[in-house]
């Protein structure tokens, strides 16, 4: 079974854990209890413990509704919706001023 490079783990810890957070779960038994996932596998994951099977990366992002390549490589270009609507924000903030 293909993992995430050794690397990134913690990177892309960070974002699953933001998009776990943005959308609307409070924790990871909250999320995991939802989504019938193992908490134990899933918090190996979310606190990089364990490299992350692309299986499991695909169906977090496919449950958290974010982009499979923003959750593994943190591509700009397929940003989950509600962090480019926190980048418009900002730029309108920073036009305003």
């Amino acid at each position: 079974m293909p993992y995430v490079n050794k690397e990134p783990r913690q990177a892309i810890a960070l974002r699953l854990k933001e998009a776990r957070e943005k959308s609307g779960y409070l924790s990871p038994e909250d999320f995991c209890e939802k989504n019938k996932l193992r908490l134990g596998t899933y918090l190996k994951h979310e606190k990089a413990k364990s490299m992350i099977k692309m299986s499991h990366a695909a169906r977090y992002a496919k449950l958290l509704s974010v982009p499979f390549h923003w959750l593994v490589l943190g591509e700009s270009q397929s940003k989950p919706a509600w962090q480019n609507q926190n980048i418009a924000k900002e730029t309108n903030l920073h036009s305003e001023a």
